[in-house]
């Protein structure tokens, strides 16, 4: 019986501990030094392995850790909840996730202070340390609060690790606040999942969302200063009426930047009441405007492997842009600016008014289903023109990329094209042969391949030449060719190979 009470006190006397912010024995902090993490090499442009040093000391975060975290480096190993808001105080605040651990934050993370406060999370050579955040009530997961203090020059940086943020209402996944503007974030690795809004319950509207990465909805501040992708793994879907990537409902980001890395992002698809106006009730723009904003911003895209999915209306059957800030009703600009200098790029579509500087993009552009190669770039990358199954359902069954004239194709070492059964490589047109591929990489086909212009390098699987006789001849893989001039009318074939040559048909022009 006397064990049992004391048991008992000693629980009743934990609980109070808890409830009054006072530390358990056993649970106070504890500090290392010389702890790893991957930190960004700009030099390389990739995630480097670094040691805190001895002079730095690194405190663990357990159950009994404050949730007001001020200047330094903090390190969480296993697992650890925290059921109220964690909140970045003041100063710059470091914060390792360890290999294989978990911490929870039910209530999501805030930067709280109008300085250039920041937040940078770090992940550990394995990258399997994660971080679970959740906002509500305006609230992103990680980011600003929804208190209206402005965060214009805060920053939050990852580093790698695994990042789950979803928020419900009106703020961003990662971002800005209900009301309350952001600073800067940068991801340059991990595995990034972001999500923003729920509906809000009510039987005939449900509540404009943030973007999955962005700004919150609104127009009234809530503006998230800038985003920059610089590789990981990164999932982005925003809340009703938000983009994936970009401005929550009538909201914009600033400036977007992706240099590397997979990016998916998906426009929160456009639920809002019938009493909206229908063009401001599609859903947000994969990466770029939520719907009903009346503002412009800027996305460069340097590189990376992107797929933007524009949302839809469930009603009204009305999709956004996959790229772009459409479906603000009345809007006469400022419209976006795209600049697209390197990646492979897929899209449900491009806004027309975000193609003002199209003559200079470089990369691999699909516009919906019709993909095209701009100026000369090397990509290192896969271009699969397989459609998968969360694009299918926007209406595309198959994919085409034209190599046109003037352009060259340059598939790197490392780099590939998939063509599937019903996809389509044109390389030149019959007007417009002057196009190149250059296969450094590998190319294969299970679909149809044409080519007009020159190839070099080999592609698996059947392809159609269609050549003119001119003072360059063609090359044939095993064949042997001659002819006497230009204007020769025979040609002389000898197949020096084992396999089989057919030719099929020989015109002279």
């Amino acid at each position: 019986m006397k064990k049992v009470i004391k048991k008992s006190l000693c629980a009743l006397l934990a609980l109070a501990m808890v409830c009054t912010g006072l530390v358990l024995p056993g649970t106070e902090a504890r500090a290392a030094t010389n702890v790893e993490y991957l930190d960004w090499d700009e030099n390389s442009k990739t995630l480097v392995k670094k040691t805190t040093g001895a002079e730095v000391n690194v405190t663990e975060i357990t159950s009994g850790t404050s949730t007001t975290w001020d200047e330094g480096w903090y390190i969480v190993k296993g697992s650890v909840t925290f059921n109220e808001r964690i909140s970045i105080s003041s100063g710059d605040v470091y914060l390792i996730l360890a290999d294989n651990c978990t911490l929870t934050a039910s209530q999501g993370i805030g930067l709280s202070t109008y300085k250039s406060d920041s937040l940078t999370i770090y992940g550990q050579s394995n990258q399997s340390g994660k971080l679970i955040a959740k906002g509500a009530d305006g609230n992103p997961a990680i980011g600003s609060n929804n208190d209206g203090t402005d965060l214009i020059n805060a920053k939050l940086t990852i580093n790698g690790g695994i990042i789950e943020a979803t928020t419900t209402g009106t703020g961003a996944g990662i971002g800005a606040g209900y009301g309350t503007n952001f600073g800067y974030l940068t991801i340059n690795g991990g595995t990034i999942t972001a999500k923003a809004g729920v509906n809000n319950g009510s039987s005939d509207y449900d509540s404009p969302g943030g973007a999955g990465i962005g700004s919150a909805a609104y127009d009234n501040r809530g503006l998230c200063s800038g985003v920059t992708i610089n590789g990981g793994t990164v999932t982005a879907t925003g809340g009703p009426g938000g983009a994936g990537i970009g401005g929550g409902y009538e909201q914009y980001a600033r400036d977007i930047t992706i240099n590397d890395g997979t990016i998916t992002a998906i426009g929160g698809a456009g639920r809002l009441s019938a009493l909206i106006k229908k063009a401001e009730a599609a859903g947000g723009a994969g990466i770029g405007s939520g719907a009903g904003c009346g503002n412009g911003g800027t996305v460069t895209i340097n590189g990376g492997n992107i797929r933007a999915i524009g949302g839809c209306h469930e009603s009204y059957g009305i999709r956004a842009s996959g790229i772009g800030n459409k479906w603000a009703e009345s809007q006469t600009g400022p419209w976006m600016t795209l600049k697209i200098n390197g990646g492979i790029i897929y899209t449900t579509s491009v806004d027309e008014n975000a193609k003002g500087n199209q003559g200079s993009w470089s990369g691999v552009v699909f516009d919906g289903a019709a993909g095209k190669v701009y100026g000369s770039p090397n990509i290192t990358g896969n271009i699969d023109l397989a459609v998968p199954s969360e694009v299918r359902s926007t209406g595309i069954s198959k994919y085409t990329l034209d190599v046109p004239g003037g352009s060259t194709l340059t598939v790197g070492e490392g780099g590939s094209i998939t063509i599937p059964s019903g996809g389509t490589l044109n390389v030149g047109t019959k007007e417009n042969p002057d196009a190149k591929l250059v296969v450094n990489g590998s190319v294969s086909n299970s679909g149809t391949v044409e080519v007009y212009g020159d190839v070099e390098g080999s592609i698996s699987g059947t392809v159609k030449y269609h050549y003119r006789i001119s003072p360059t001849a063609p090359t044939f893989t095993n064949v042997e060719y001659g002819y006497t001039q230009p204007d020769a009318k025979e040609i002389t074939i000898k197949n020096t190979g084992l396999d089989s040559v057919t030719i099929t048909e020989v015109k002279f022009h």
